[in-house]
């Protein structure tokens, strides 16, 4: 009798074991789909220092009267900014409390893999133009008086995680006021950008 009970015991146990496995793979393969709440916030935290980098290179292009560009570098994750007007005694750029020199003064290195609350988890995906004919860009040029060179709104992309989990967030600069709008994080790639190489071959 005690024998019988404590077979029936280890049976439940085992059922239990395989209910709560399955719940746990349920919830994983969740997970994965809908995007951890730990990755999202991580995603939207590099557009926020995103669109500040790009704020910055605006209030410099105003305070100076002069224009800034940022280039972006998709295979190093960074982007870098530089003086672009005609005034070469603004090519020494003030130093960012962010940001570090790359081989001289007249250069702003910006990594995302610099950032220590992001553990190089956030990659530069591309910049397009936005409007009827959309392009890929390398470069956002800011004037004077804050707009942009572009026509159009310029959207930097930025994505997180792998596979199925890939998540991804916009920038969008407003090309005549210069100011930034950072969207949602969606599972939707953007169209016209190609993941890095190194996320496309996982």
């Amino acid at each position: 009798m005690g024998r019988r009970n404590m077979s029936r015991r280890a049976g439940y146990s085992l059922l239990e074991l395989l209910i709560v496995v399955a719940i746990i793979g349920i919830l994983a393969a969740a997970a994965i789909v809908g995007g951890t709440p730990a990755a999202n916030s991580q995603l939207r935290a590099a557009a926020e220092i995103a669109a500040e980098d790009i704020a910055y290179a605006r209030s410099l292009a105003v305070t100076y009267n002069s224009k800034y560009t940022l280039t972006f570098d998709t295979a190093g994750n960074r982007y870098v900014l530089r003086h672009s007007g005609t005034d070469v005694a603004l090519n020494v750029l003030p130093v960012g409390a962010r940001v570090k020199y790359s081989t001289n003064a007249a250069e702003l290195v910006f990594g995302l893999d610099d950032m220590p609350s992001l553990s190089g988890n956030v990659r530069l995906m591309g910049v397009r133009t936005a409007g009827t004919t959309p392009t890929t860009v390398t470069t956002l040029e800011f004037g004077p008086l804050g707009q942009t060179t572009e026509s159009n709104a310029t959207v930097v992309w930025l994505l997180i995680g792998r596979g199925d989990g890939l998540r991804y967030i916009s920038v969008t600069v407003d090309p005549v006021s210069g100011l930034t709008t950072i969207g949602d994080v969606q599972g939707t790639p953007p169209a016209g950008l190609a993941l890095p190489a190194d996320v496309a071959a996982i």
